[in-house]
């Protein structure tokens, strides 16, 4: 299984992408709990963030395999 298959079981989806950025974002039916996932590429790190408030996002044991799967492909 891919890290986009894994995100989209988890109801993510490509966002954005740029050379240097991919986002995948999570759409809720309350905009309010709205969530991105940022890979940075060049620096090698990810951010996992709510779009519309500041609360720490909680993450489950799938999610973070998708996320793992992500790094892995890109080759961190």
């Amino acid at each position: 299984m891919t890290a986009e298959e894994m995100f989209r079981a988890k109801d993510f989806v490509p966002f954005f992408e740029t050379p240097a950025l991919f986002v995948y974002e999570s759409f809720s039916e309350r905009d309010i709990d709205r969530i991105d996932i940022a890979f940075y590429k060049y620096d090698k790190k990810f951010l996992v963030y709510y779009v519309d408030r500041d609360d720490p996002v909680e993450i489950d044991m799938p999610l973070l395999k998708a996320i793992n799967k992500q790094i892995e492909e890109y080759g961190w």
